[in-house]
């Protein structure tokens, strides 16, 4: 997949840390993969949202300098609270860094929603980390292979996704709306 930059969309720690952690961890490696096949950089946007000790974007910063990425690759803002304020992020870091081609990392059960919300920008490509398995180094490709969700996760994950999806096909966008949801139910710290 070639891109000019990367986006590591955020995970929540609070409802179960260890699965979390070990999507981040493959979301990273797969931004890994992406810079070394000629993405010129990777973002990571995530606050430190309300229950987490630090921000995901710190932990994404942390696991990314620990593939070897270079600092200077890696752009850390603390101010998503969600994948809709991620898609805002994402056309505005566009814009910023001049990219033609953004990839936008995260789990397999959320990339449909992730897709409808970034539907609107066409140089913007959602995808899984399991994508970029093939072409990791043994380190990355054990960080993706670890954050391969389980059945019982995506089971899990799968009704969540169809109530949001119930939740959008019934009142449609209201991203307004949404961000503020996210903002009281997750407040940033």
């Amino acid at each position: 997949m070639k891109v000019d930059g990367v986006m590591v969309l955020g995970k929540e720690l609070r409802t179960d840390p260890e699965r979390a952690m070990r999507e981040l961890r493959a979301r990273s490696a797969a931004a890994s993969v992406a810079l070394r096949e000629g993405a010129r950089f990777v973002a990571t946007y995530e606050a430190e949202l309300r229950g987490q000790e630090r921000s995901g974007s710190a932990i994404v910063h942390e696991l990314l300098r620990e593939l070897g990425v270079q600092g200077d690759r890696i752009l850390v803002k603390n101010w998503t609270r969600c994948t809709r304020e991620e898609a805002q992020a994402a056309d505005q870091l566009i814009g910023e860094r001049g990219a033609s081609r953004l990839a936008c990392i995260t789990s397999t059960y959320h990339v449909p929603r992730a897709r409808r919300y970034m539907a609107g920008n066409p140089r913007v490509v959602v995808t899984s980390p399991e994508t970029f398995l093939q072409r990791a180094t043994a380190l990355e490709a054990a960080w993706i292979e670890g954050g391969i969700p389980t059945a019982e996760t995506l089971e899990h994950e799968g009704r969540v996704e169809q109530a949001l999806l119930w939740l959008h096909r019934t009142f449609g966008q209201v991203p307004g709306l949404e961000i503020a949801a996210a903002g009281m139910w997750r407040r940033v710290t």
